[in-house]
């Protein structure tokens, strides 16, 4: 002990406690300042849902197994909160891979090679839709060609792989990354088969209105609208078997039906005259081979020979021959007046 601790025992505990305190305060200084150098050293925080996964989409054609198609376009609708609508163009039939940020999805998949189709409101998965070009100022269009589509309502992108829930509600889970897609038929062919023509050795071009066919079909849950509209598809002349025959595609309900049938047909003539004919179908007369295939047959047609041709003047359908009705065409706007 110090001289003067023992003359002032009190002041120096005094200047220990002073000395103590000092030394602890250093103590915390140097800790914070090594935490603070030790956080400023570290890596910035990376959220996962900021990641990208490697997804397998492999398209199975078991519900349309003679389906050939050049590319299919993928679309993923994220359910996340600010998700984004991802878009995939995938060639070939067999599928392909892709990348999504770590999400919840819903997907759309449908065959990107017609030309005759064009996708829109593509903002949502509820109101995406496939629809046929209409020709201009009409609501007529011809054939879609036959469009598929796939449809998975519920897929979670996470890092170990992806869930998803099928058609039939069952949750398949694979960690490798891998989503089975089987598209299926969306549009209808309409096959119409005429026999016993008599008079067709004077025809030049015919074709066929099939009135009341959908132009358009939601991609969601595959729901057809736009019923004004009528198919248009040219009918190939067989003048030995004395036949019209051709095919188009259009939309309509799974079950086929299309209540009542009616077509009109429209035949040119050798002497360039236009004829038009409707026809109320019965039900005898329409064979829904399946659900996406009807034929629809048709006998006995009589079509008027050069001589019982109007004459120039007759205006448009004023006259009628033998229950064909005269037409002009509209060359500009490709269509029948």
């Amino acid at each position: 002990m110090c001289r003067s601790c023992i003359h002032h025992p009190i002041k120096c505990h005094y200047i220990r406690r002073q000395q103590d305190m000092a030394t602890f305060l250093r103590l915390i200084s140097v800790t914070i300042c090594t935490l603070l150098l030790y956080g400023c050293t570290q890596k910035e925080i990376v959220f996962p849902d900021s990641e990208l996964a490697t997804i397998a989409v492999n398209f199975e054609w078991g519900h349309a197994s003679g389906a050939e198609v050049e590319g299919m376009t993928l679309y993923m609708f994220s359910t996340d909160e600010h998700g984004k609508v991802w878009r995939f163009d995938i060639p070939g039939k067999d599928g392909g891979l892709i990348e999504l940020p770590i999400g919840n999805y819903r997907m759309i998949a449908y065959n990107n090679d017609l030309p005759g189709i064009k996708v829109s409101d593509i903002s949502s998965f509820s109101t995406i839709k496939a629809g046929a070009r209409l020709w201009q100022d009409s609501t007529t269009f011809r054939s879609t060609g036959m469009l598929y589509g796939s449809v998975i309502s519920d897929i979670r992108v996470t890092f170990c792989g992806v869930a998803y829930r099928t058609g039939n509600d069952i949750i398949k889970e694979c960690p490798k990354g891998l989503i089975r897609c089987t598209p299926d038929s969306l549009a209808t062919q309409y096959t119409v088969s005429i026999t016993d023509v008599s008079g067709i050795e004077h025809v030049r071009n015919a074709a066929v209105y099939l009135a009341s066919s959908a132009s358009d079909i939601a991609l969601s849950d595959w729901m057809p609208s736009n019923f004004e509209s009528r198919l248009s598809f040219q009918l190939d002349a067989d003048k030995e078997a004395a036949t019209l025959t051709g095919s188009g595609c259009a939309f309509n309900y799974q079950d086929g039906r299309m209540e009542p049938y009616i077509i009109s047909l429209i035949i040119t003539l050798d002497n360039g005259k236009t004829l038009i004919k409707t026809i109320s179908l019965k039900s005898e007369s329409i064979n829904l081979m399946s659900r996406h295939n009807v034929i629809i047959n048709v006998t006995d047609i009589d079509i008027p020979d050069d001589g019982d041709t109007p004459p120039e003047d007759v205006g448009d359908m004023n006259v009628t021959v033998d229950g064909w009705d005269v037409i002009v065409i509209d060359v500009v706007n490709n269509r029948f007046s």
